[in-house]
């Protein structure tokens, strides 16, 4: 793992693309995982206020303590939201060969090193649809994370990102992952011509 100074905690392009492309395991830390409000999130804020205003204008003490309830809930669950991926490894695996034209499969391997199970992780490499996984305490788990091969040659998986909304969805905690998977593109085979006499 690479240690970051200032100036590159701060760049913009860490926040929307990640540290560009790695070899070996990458693990998930405090320094790669970003965590936002969910529209959903944002709604239930604006619920709270809403019953917050309510409770303090007619003075009711069940309405405060209902209110600072949920509130005290949607907070702890930013912390699981964030330990869901904290801690997790990826590594590339092997990539098939394919013909151009054909969709690649990357294989990704997704370690949970801790001994909480972790829930509702997507994968998504960029422009693709995502994959969900669900990974047991101390447990590898193997994910295919498809690409359309439109050329020949030597493809990379590219861009891809780790998220989770687990356990409420009122936050989406995300990491951005590029590993060095590569897959080998074959030229695509002509159509069948029958032999010359």
């Amino acid at each position: 793992m690479q240690t970051l100074t200032l100036r590159d905690r701060v760049k913009l392009q860490r926040f929307t693309r990640g540290l560009g492309p790695e070899a070996g395991p990458v693990q998930l830390d405090r320094s790669r995982i970003f965590i936002l409000p969910t529209a959903t999130g944002l709604l239930f804020a604006g619920v709270l206020l809403i019953m917050l205003f309510g409770s303090i204008t007619y003075n009711n003490s069940m309405g405060h303590l209902f209110t600072f309830l949920a509130g005290s809930m949607a907070l702890v669950s930013i912390l699981h939201t964030y330990r869901n991926l904290a801690q997790l490894r990826f590594t590339s695996g092997k990539a098939p060969p394919v013909f151009a034209g054909e969709r690649a499969g990357f294989e990704i391997l997704a370690t949970n090193p801790g001994a909480l199970p972790r829930l509702g992780i997507q994968l998504q490499p960029r422009g693709e649809s995502p994959v969900s996984i669900d990974l047991a305490a101390r447990q590898t788990v193997g994910v295919i994370l498809q690409r359309s091969a439109a050329r020949r040659g030597v493809m990379q998986l590219g861009h891809c990102t780790v998220s989770t909304r687990y356990p409420l969805g009122l936050f989406r905690a995300w990491a951005y992952l590029e590993l060095q998977a590569e897959c080998l593109v074959y030229p695509r085979p002509g159509p069948e011509r029958p032999l010359p006499r």
